[in-house]
């Protein structure tokens, strides 16, 4: 529940309590994430975008998450003070989610509120 920093997240000047940080690493790096999809979970969802406690102010992230091996979701590049929710549904069965950042320089990317939405 911390950025890549180590400092509160915070995208686009609002806080998360929870979610996670990462770095967005370069030239076809990156970080991977992997969730395992609990039961019952209906939708993965965060609020993403570079953190504001990023000292790298001037480049721009890419978010994508893959359900099973197949991307679901991907944003255009996020600069600085941009956010963007996504929302990703998930087929009854799913066993795992991948989040994916890439950047093209090693800024602190942040996941607010990253979780997943469990049904009735």
């Amino acid at each position: 529940n911390v950025s890549w920093g180590g400092k509160p997240i915070s995208i686009a000047g609002k806080a998360y309590a929870t979610g996670f940080g990462t770095p967005a690493a370069v030239r076809g790096g990156g970080s991977l994430v992997f969730c395992k999809v609990p039961e019952g979970a209906t939708h993965f969802a965060a609020m993403v975008g570079v953190d504001d406690s990023s000292p790298i102010r001037d480049a721009s992230v890419r978010f994508a998450v893959h359900v099973d091996d197949v991307r679901q979701a991907e944003t255009r590049p996020l600069a600085f003070g941009e956010a963007q929710l996504l929302v990703v549904p998930l087929a009854p069965g799913a066993k795992q989610v991948k989040l994916f950042t890439t950047g093209e320089r090693p800024v602190h990317a942040s996941w607010g509120g990253a979780g997943f939405v469990l049904g009735k």
